[in-house]
């Protein structure tokens, strides 16, 4: 394998999702010593859920091989089917796989992927599956450590121990680790 496929290989391997940081990031709360709450407050979110501000990491832990990559003349790199496996660790702790198609210039100047997920999670006291869709947009960014710059969001249903709860997140921008905030919604 040349250096160069080497290169596209990694880059697209690890293209959208994130780093890990043992920490788990607190919730600001005003009024709290520190500014950071020890528990995540609680507020009536839509249809009578709950609403849960949520934090925290996303590590790369591996990448596989796209299922199919596609080279345009024009210099663009399409990758397609491409299982990328992450750990979330915060509030949202367990294995997720990203289940990839990300189209790029072949230099790697930019990079928009997206697709859906699934994996095992625990969330405030619960374990179960999660499934659902994340999307990313990278741009050229030379202090990151692959020269990109990424951020993007996802969105999904839990299922078993976690049925009836939806998670939203937005995640970077940067490069791994990245940070995570959003929402969980539970009935």
């Amino acid at each position: 394998m040349t250096a160069r496929t080497e290169l596209l290989t990694l880059i697209a391997a690890g293209a959208v999702i994130a780093g890990c940081d043992s920490r788990p990031l607190g919730v600001a709360e005003a009024g709290a010593p520190g500014g950071v709450a020890t528990a995540p407050s609680l507020v009536a979110g839509p249809e009578g859920m709950s609403k849960t501000a949520i934090s925290g990491t996303i590590a790369n832990l591996a990448g596989g091989n796209p299922g199919r990559l596609v080279v345009t003349p024009s210099g663009r790199c399409h990758f397609f089917d491409l299982p990328v496996t992450n750990v979330y660790s915060g509030d949202i702790v367990g294995t997720v796989t990203f289940h990839e198609s990300n189209h790029a210039a072949c230099d790697f100047s930019d990079l928009v992927g997206s697709g859906p997920f699934d994996g095992t999670v625990t969330w405030n006291g619960r374990t179960g599956m999660i499934s659902g869709q994340w999307t990313t947009n990278c741009n050229a960014d030379l202090s990151q450590p692959i020269g990109l710059s990424c951020d993007g969001t996802t969105n999904a249903r839990g299922s078993g121990g976690l049925e009836g709860v939806q998670f939203h997140t937005v995640w970077g921008p940067g490069w791994y680790p990245f940070a995570y905030t959003g929402t969980a919604f539970a009935q």
